[in-house]
């Protein structure tokens, strides 16, 4: 990309001469003029402020920030994340006692300067100048400088309701190998796993929400839609908070699958796109044996599917964001191509787990059920409505499994088009998020999932 920078001159009103400036800012600008009568100015450069030297930071517009910048004396200028060096709503901004500004893509900063020339040289020397902006167009929404061309990070944090879970361990391992940098974790009637979700690694980057009727939980295909958008729109809020910019609505029998760098992924999709969808395909089980579905599953199909077919999504972190049902978010869509990643749906792939879902839904009525639009979730639910004592028809269950679940897959016109993906541990290809104060040399911040340069992320294990 092509550097930089751009003024906002903070010159004393009409009454001095100077050009017309939105109410209040006079006194600002005189107080902070310095003694040579030089006006000051920030100039805003493309980069990041490096660790240390924090003064304040918190969510604001940059005209609140510039405001805070002018009045406090020790404040050398603040930086913030996004692709927008002009962003209309507000960003997480951190206040520096410093005004060195290093090169990082998808970072900028804003440094105070009195030389009226764009280029103070010293510490933020080397960095290009270009177009000026004046106070009075920034605010009047002239058009604004360009921002970097070049593809930017871009983090991802993932939401989900959790209930009796298989493998997890291994899931949150492959995620967290992955980049995903937070968990928003709702647990339902599974009270063993708050202990592993309180242990490290799991704990720096997860955050547990419970239901409290643990042993007394009905669950039902309608209620759980219900809890999931309630859970993944707070989970959207706290995203902001920690200025995290997509969150993926997976569920725990759901693995990301990405071929290429997610920020690369983003980049593709047209500007303003909130909800990005994920091709989903699903597992081909081979046993009914109790096995570690996520390792021994390797062929992945979408045909004659059985559950859902219109993908999963990822969300853009803006307050315009909510969930949309479980397969969207709110607002403009696009639609990712499953050369670059898809979601592979581990649906029932365990007899014991989808024996305890379908027994679940045994209070279902005649006309709930009929509504439900997967032929094989309704004839599961009837098959336990009908079969229910496990010691007297566990063979009706073993024999309905073996028929609807693994030979349904096995025909030449599934077999042919199936896709071979061995999930093994993945490269990170989700970038870190920010965290106050801290930025690596490259502009990104380090996230509490990320391992630090030169260790290797959490490989995946076999745990129950």
């Amino acid at each position: 990309c092509t550097p930089f920078v751009c003024y906002w001159a903070l010159t004393a009103g009409p009454e001095r001469g100077g050009p017309h400036r939105p109410p209040g800012l006079a006194a600002i600008a005189l107080r902070m003029q310095v003694s040579s009568n030089a006006q000051q100015e920030l100039v805003i450069r493309s980069g990041f402020m490096p660790k240390g030297n924090d003064v304040h930071h918190a969510s604001m517009t940059l005209a609140e920030a510039r405001e805070y910048c002018l009045a406090h004396r020790e404040c050398k200028g603040f930086t913030f994340q996004g692709n927008d060096p002009a962003p209309t709503g507000k960003v997480y901004i951190w206040f520096k006692a410093t005004d060195k500004v290093a090169p990082g893509a998808g970072w900028y900063s804003c440094v105070k300067d009195a030389s009226g020339n764009g280029d103070r040289g010293g510490a933020s020397s080397g960095v290009a100048s270009g177009a000026k902006m004046s106070l009075t167009n920034m605010f009047a929404g002239q058009p604004k400088p360009p921002a970097d061309s070049v593809t930017r990070p871009a983090s991802a944090a993932l939401a989900l309701l959790t209930r009796k879970p298989l493998h997890f361990e291994w899931w949150l391992n492959y995620h967290m190998a992955l980049g995903i940098c937070h968990f928003f974790i709702h647990v339902e009637d599974t009270p063993e796993l708050l202990e592993l979700l309180g242990m490290e690694p799991y704990r720096s980057c997860v955050t547990v929400t419970q239901k409290g009727d643990a042993g007394h939980f009905k669950d039902n295909y309608w209620t759980l839609q219900d809890r999931q958008r309630a859970h993944v729109n707070a989970s959207l809020a706290k995203c902001r908070e920690r200025g995290v910019e997509w969150l993926f609505h997976v569920d725990d029998d759901e693995v990301i699958w990405l071929e290429k760098p997610f920020r690369d992924i983003v980049h593709a999709a047209p500007r303003g796109a909130t909800n990005l969808t994920f091709t989903n395909l699903e597992a081909i089980p081979t046993t009914i044996e109790a096995v570690n579905y996520f390792e021994h599953i390797h062929t992945f199909t979408k045909k004659r599917m059985l559950a859902y077919v219109n993908g999963k999504p990822a969300g853009r972190t803006v307050p315009s964001t909510k969930l949309d049902g479980p397969h969207r978010f709110s607002g403009p869509s696009h639609a990712v191509p499953m050369t670059d990643a898809v979601v592979l749906h581990y649906e029932s792939c365990d007899f014991n787990q989808w024996c305890g879902k379908f027994l679940n839904q045994v209070d279902c009525t005649p006309e709930r059920k009929a509504s439900i639009p997967f032929p094989y979730y309704r004839d599961s639910i009837s098959l336990f409505q009908e079969f229910g004592d496990r010691d007297k028809h566990k063979s009706k269950w073993v024999e309905f499994y073996q028929r609807r679940k693994i030979n349904h897959y096995n025909t030449a016109e599934i077999r042919s088009a199936a896709k071979h993906i061995p999930t093994l541990q993945r490269p990170r290809l989700i970038d870190p998020p920010p965290e106050p104060g801290q930025a690596g040399n490259d502009g990104q911040r380090t996230s509490c999932c990320a391992p630090l340069p030169g260790t290797a992320p959490h490989a995946p294990t076999s745990t129950r």
